[in-house]
């Protein structure tokens, strides 16, 4: 059909109709049929590069195929091996120059005269002349292989007989049992030495690790009083024994007082709970009154340092008679109040007690009680009276307060702690009133300060036959409360949130 429509073409190069049927020729019918032959014979071309390329890749590699050399076979298969050599050469080169040449001169011709059709070629099945030879090769080198591997097993059968008689022969010369006997003999008694070398370096090695242990427990001492005394003047030395000397700016210590022995006491404790033998966290422990005879800032000092180091112990006991280091450890457990002495459950483990001394039939004891409540909630005076001024206020019907005699002296209370350390200028309890009750219409600073002064101060004892007015007592303490908060938002509401904790 190609050759068909190329005839066609050129018999109607210069008509505008069709030669057979009379049909006009569409205009642009020769562009397409000369775009159709010329992209035919690209892919023409393409094709025979391609085939081209795949037989020299061919070519190529059956020049690269080598036999092993003919002196690593036994002498027995050197001539048939040398035959099968000679013919996979020749059928190599005969595929070379005979087949292969030939095929790529058909191509050569294709591509000269693309528009030729070519005779069927017929090259016969190459791989399999190849294959032949190869397969006959192999069955030589496995034959040779075996007999190889034979040789081997023989050669180490003889090897090993060799062996056993010359030890046969060793054995008797060198007189081998009764010297193995005698090596056992020695090697038993050095393995007893060895044992007993290895105990006495663990009695060497536990005396050096009690010393070491010692000028590291010294260490971390030192460290602690520093953080105490924030002075280095008061230090520990361990001595050979373990023991230990305690120096005052380079020389022995003497006449400390109670609180510097208390401190050391604390802290030689807690640096024996801090080494590596104890487990704290399984541990009970009980500290007795930690802050006896030590000033405020030493207070301080020990509670920080007692939350930092004993809190993860199994169970916690703590006494004291200081009221500010009881209200530290009330602040410490509201810090956390799901159960920091016992990290291993979420329910609140902590409790306050209280140490009684009764007289029971004549005979003085001690009984511990559950802490009051007053105690446990109020960290202060200051604090409990706040609670009862604003407790009347809330309520609706204030003549029922239990209170309500003792309102105007707890209000009085009240108010001279607040003034005391709001204005510590020293002036008057009036002076200070009068600062305090700014932005207040004198009609009820008037009422406020009677209630203050007449029913807290009696100069009159007519007063104590009388009943407060409620409405007057009423009016002083939400003036003062009111005042508060309008003065002082910020300490009114640390003084609510105290309430609630």
């Amino acid at each position: 059909m190609n050759n068909w429509v190329r005839e066609g073409i050129d018999l109607h190069k210069n008509e505008k109709q069709c030669q057979f049927c009379g049909n006009n020729l569409p205009a642009d019918l020769f562009d397409r049929l000369n775009k159709h032959f010329s992209k035919e014979f690209n892919e023409l071309i393409d094709e025979i590069n391609l085939l081209e390329k795949e037989i020299n890749e061919y070519k190529n590699n059956l020049q690269k195929i080598e036999l092993p050399d003919e002196a690593r076979f036994y002498e027995e298969f050197h001539d048939n091996y040398r035959i099968k050599k000679e013919e996979l050469k020749k059928c190599i080169e005969s595929i070379k120059e005979e087949k292969i040449t030939y095929l790529l001169k058909k191509l050569k011709e294709k591509r000269n005269k693309p528009f030729d059709v070519i005779d069927k070629i017929s090259l016969g099945n190459i791989e399999d002349e190849i294959d032949s030879i190869l397969k006959e090769v192999n069955n030589l080198i496995n034959q040779n292989n075996k007999k190889i591997q034979g040789l081997s097993e023989e050669k180490n059968k003889i090897k090993q007989e060799l062996l056993n008689h010359y030890s046969a022969l060793a054995i008797h010369d060198l007189d081998y049992l009764n010297k193995k006997i005698e090596i056992e003999k020695l090697t038993k008694e050095l393995t007893n030495k060895n044992i007993e070398m290895e105990l006495i370096t663990k009695e060497i090695d536990k005396f050096k690790n009690e010393i070491i242990r010692s000028n590291i427990g010294a260490d971390k001492i030192n460290k602690y009083l520093k953080t105490f005394f924030s002075d280095d003047q008061l230090y520990l030395k361990a001595l050979n024994d373990g023991t230990y000397q305690i120096y005052r700016n380079e020389n022995i210590a003497k006449n400390l007082s109670t609180g510097e022995k208390n401190i050391i006491a604390l802290i030689y404790f807690i640096t024996k709970l801090e080494e590596t033998s104890f487990n704290i966290n399984d541990s009970i422990i009980f500290i007795d009154d930690p802050v006896s005879s030590l000033d405020s800032n030493h207070t301080f000092k020990v509670y920080g340092f007692l939350s930092e180091k004993v809190l993860n112990c199994k169970q916690l006991f703590i006494t004291t008679h200081n009221f500010d280091f009881f209200n530290l450890i009330k602040d410490l457990i509201k810090s956390d109040p799901v159960g920091t002495i016992n990290r291993q459950t979420k329910e609140q483990k902590e409790n306050f007690y209280l140490i009684k001394k009764v007289c029971i039939n004549n005979q003085r004891c001690s009984i511990i009680e559950n802490l009051p409540v007053i105690l446990k909630r109020f960290k202060s005076e200051y604090n409990y009276l706040f609670s009862i001024l604003e407790d009347f206020k809330g309520l609706e019907d204030k003549s029922s307060f239990e209170l309500l005699y003792l309102l105007p002296n707890i209000a009085r209370r009240f108010i001279e702690a607040y003034l005391f350390y709001k204005y510590p200028d020293g002036k008057k309890f009036k002076d200070k009133c009068n600062k305090f009750f700014t932005n207040c219409e004198e009609t009820t600073k008037k009422s406020t300060l009677k209630v203050l002064d007449e029913y807290s101060h009696e100069e009159n004892p007519e007063h104590i036959q009388k009943f407060p007015d409620i409405n007057e007592v009423e009016t002083c303490v939400i003036t003062i409360l009111t005042q508060l908060q309008n003065k002082d938002r910020e300490h009114y509401n640390a003084l609510c949130e105290s309430l609630i904790n």
